[in-house]
């Protein structure tokens, strides 16, 4: 990965961090800085051994790109101005064209057109069908060439790279030549952010005139050239010099403007379609600005991918002010997860002392349900060893232990470990305790019978890379059992932002289809999945203010209230358990739950399947 850059302080940090966040991880990212004098060597020195700086003395960005060319250590080469942005799914996409077609050299992609403030203003596709030495030629099908080419190593070094005799058009130029071997398809999918802002030579009309004639003059003194593009001369020509009047008359510039358009006509009348639509194009530039806006800015603040299927996200029912972390929803898979992430200093503060007030306790009720979960586990699978991964204050623990499961429980809670601790000493029970996370604990492979997760998958960055562990840890046949927030919930649909549940402190949201993908994709077949419960207190007494400015205080006491009533009066309480049944049945409640077993769906190593390596791995 091949970014050049010249003065780009600016804007160069947030071009590699939209690399860094491909969901292609085998990623190395070469910056060659072309002689900048201003910050640009600080702003990349920030991230530390994740890329590597190299420094030419000023030599042009042909020059630049060509030593990343030879600097770069994998198969595969992409490109990136210091200026620009990829999207998320750039390289995976691009990947997945060359996996399909292998005796491909090169792809590229389309683009959207940004201004400083990352708002589209306008959109240029491609299209897989018009990617020949003849579309590039006209200058069709070629939206950014240099923020969107990804290409053999072996061939860009045997075609001399880009062309360093070339101040402007060095893409256009290295396109022509890839093109003419067959070799280059295009995604029609947009997958980059091209910026656009004063400071853009391509802005520059007359820079264009002296490279385009070079370039051109070059190609057809070739005698090799094919005679289908020799046929094509004039209007090769004339087309560029259809491209020289556009920009002149875009920058008002109407005497240069109208004296190409006079020579473009001369050369070649195929050009008249071009200008007779320039005021069409205009207007609907114009027509469609408005649905465009922002576009890009939500793509980019946004761009994190879906932590369970790698898909896209859009932006669903903020929980706070703009410019803060947002709520984000998956297309692929319905998944909806917070936009930043928690460092491990967040999670510590957290949740060290997350059972310190004695919020979280053990009643009848609790050990009943425990006790009725194990019975359909215990159908599946006689008791064996468990691991209940977030054990909290051991109650699980306890109710296993007394049905001949050997219990091992982990927490990252100290104040939970110091509750777990004091049940096992009160009970006399024999459960093995494990402090820290999933990942570092060191359980051998295929260790436990049984693994639960109650209400643990909502609290993490990343649950796929548990639910990968807890995969591993399990026996062939062994059975996993979770609970988790319904994001599907009919509390959600009705309180929307003012659901309990949509907190900071809950990363990811699952719906059944989401947690089925996550549980299919790792190599789980799903026994039963349903939903429970729902706090009717609480929604109707936030539903019932919703239009009011009601302090939090008075809706909790309101909500209270309604509760007691509910309990005290026998009708309310069968009208309660009749509308708890029914959200059961349509998968409407508050609660995801979860009964699967480790089966031959998949493997965690075949979901995603074999692709071309970018290069190799990095550190």
């Amino acid at each position: 990965m091949v970014i050049p850059a010249y003065n780009k302080a600016s804007t160069i940090a947030p071009a590699i961090e939209s690399v860094l966040r491909q969901t292609v991880q085998a990623v190395e990212v070469i910056v060659v800085d072309d002689g900048s004098s201003d910050e640009t060597r600080q702003r990349v020195r920030r991230f530390g051994d994740r890329v590597r700086y190299l420094r030419q003395e000023r030599s042009g960005v042909s020059a630049a790109r060509n030593l990343g060319i030879r600097e770069a250590r994998g198969e595969w080469v992409a490109f990136l101005d210091g200026d620009d942005l990829w999207l998320p799914r750039k390289l995976e996409r691009q990947l997945e064209v060359l996996s399909r077609e292998p005796s491909l050299d090169a792809v590229q992609c389309s683009v959207h057109l940004v201004n400083d403030r990352l708002e589209v203003v306008d959109s240029r596709p491609c299209a897989s069908a018009q990617d020949t030495m003849l579309d590039f030629l006209l200058f069709r099908n070629l939206p950014g060439f240099g923020s969107t080419l990804l290409a053999r190593k072996r061939c860009l070094e045997a075609m001399g790279g880009f062309g360093t005799d070339l101040v402007i058009l060095e893409d256009w130029d290295l396109a022509c030549r890839l093109a003419r071997t067959g070799s280059l398809r295009s995604v029609p999918e947009f997958l980059v952010l091209y910026r656009q802002h004063p400071g853009n030579r391509s802005r520059v009309v007359e820079i264009h005139e002296e490279p385009g004639f070079r370039s051109l003059g070059r190609l057809f003194a070739d005698p090799a050239l094919p005679a289908a593009i020799r046929a094509q001369e004039a209007r090769i020509w004339a087309c560029f010099y259809g491209m020289l009047a556009g920009g002149y008359i875009q920058h008002r510039q109407w005497r240069r403007g109208l004296s190409w358009t006079w020579k473009a006509l001369r050369t070649s009348p195929t050009v008249c379609p071009y200008f007779a639509g320039m005021p069409l194009r205009r207007l609907r530039r114009v027509f469609t600005a408005r649905q465009r806006l922002s576009l890009a800015g939500q793509l980019m603040q946004h761009a994190k991918p879906c932590p369970l299927c790698g898909d896209g996200v859009r932006v669903t029912r903020p929980r706070s002010a703009p410019g803060a972390s947002e709520l984000l929803r998956c297309r692929g898979c319905g998944l909806a997860y917070w936009a930043g992430s928690w460092d491990a200093d967040q999670v510590k503060e957290h949740y060290h002392g997350y059972y310190g007030d004695g919020s979280i306790g053990h009643d009848p009720l609790t050990g009943r349900r425990y006790h009725a979960l194990l019975e359909r586990v215990e159908r599946l699978r006689p008791p064996g060893r468990v691991l209940d991964v977030g054990c909290g204050a051991g109650h699980f623990l306890a109710v296993a232990e007394t049905r001949g499961w050997e219990a091992v429980g982990l927490e990252v809670s100290r104040s939970a470990l110091d509750a777990l601790r004091q049940v096992q000493r009160e009970r006399h029970l024999a459960f093995s305790i494990v402090e820290g996370p999933l990942a570092q604990a060191g359980f051998p492979e295929r260790h436990f019978d049984a693994v639960t997760l109650f209400e643990v998958l909502e609290h993490l960055d990343d649950p796929m890379d548990t639910l990968a562990e807890v995969h591993r840890l399990l026996k062939d046949g062994g059975l996993l059992y979770l609970t988790t927030p319904n994001f599907d919930s009919l509390s959600r649909r009705l309180l929307g932002r003012r659901w309990r549940v949509i907190a900071q402190e809950h990363r990811c949201l699952f719906t059944t289809r989401a947690i089925i993908t996550g549980l299919n994709r790792l190599g789980f077949r799903a026994v039963s999945v349903g939903t429970k419960n729902i706090d009717i207190p609480e929604v109707l007494s936030k539903w019932g203010v919703r239009k009011q400015h009601a302090h939090p205080t008075d809706r909790s006491s309101s909500s209270q209230r309604l509760r007691r009533t509910i309990e005290e009066v026998e009708w309310l309480r069968a009208v309660k358990a009749g509308v708890n049944h029914a959200l059961r049945l349509l998968r409407l409640g508050d609660t995801l739950d979860v009964l699967a077993v480790k089966g031959d769906v998949a493997s965690p190593e075949s979901v995603r399947g074999p692709q071309p390596a970018l290069c190799e791995s990095v550190r």
